[in-house]
């Protein structure tokens, strides 16, 4: 156990365990933002970039299952949103870090995992002709919004499997829509 130092109206240390495993940081182990110190929110942030990297591994593996670029990149989109059912990844990802993160910090870790993805899966088809769009990068950051929503949508649906499949068609149409005729 690792001694870190909480912020207080004493400046008194308070006993903390090092955090250093995504396991380490189940629903009951994490603390408030508010008694998370520069320490642990460094710890926190390794916990989150170590969930992404395997997230986005599975993405790949599953993306690979496929031939066609389109596919892949349905593929894609699914997995991320297998993913964020998880437990783990929903509660450390998706409901804590943007808050015990911050804005910018989160943000650059979203870009290094999961928009990096999909800006890679869309760089593909436009070099080889088959998406007509000018700035790839503001298409990956509304793709990459509208999955988002969708993932904050799930929990709370009264169907969550119909609004995932219709979701999914949005998404699949406004792509379609960037497709040369």
């Amino acid at each position: 156990m690792r001694k870190v130092i909480a912020p207080s109206a004493r400046n008194t240390a308070q006993s903390l365990p090092a955090r250093t495993s995504p396991r380490s940081f189940a629903p009951w182990n994490v603390p408030p933002p508010h008694r998370t110190g520069r320490g642990d929110r460094a710890a926190f942030r390794r916990v989150v970039v170590t969930l992404q990297a395997e997230v986005a591994s599975k993405i790949q593996a599953k993306g690979r299952a496929h031939q066609k670029i389109w596919d892949k990149l349905r593929a894609g989109i699914d997995s991320y949103l297998d993913a964020s059912n998880e437990p783990a990844y929903r509660r450390i990802v998706i409901q804590e870090a943007p808050a015990i993160l911050g804005d910018a910090r989160f943000r650059a870790s979203e870009e290094a995992y999961p928009m990096a993805l999909l800006a890679a899966s869309l760089i593909a088809p436009k070099r080889q002709g088959e998406l007509v769009f000018d700035d790839i990068d503001l298409l990956v950051r509304m793709i990459c919004a509208m999955i988002w929503k969708l993932v904050l949508l799930l929990p709370q649906a009264e169907e969550p499997r119909k609004m995932r499949s219709l979701g999914q068609k949005i998404i699949g149409r406004l792509l379609d829509s960037f497709r040369p005729t």
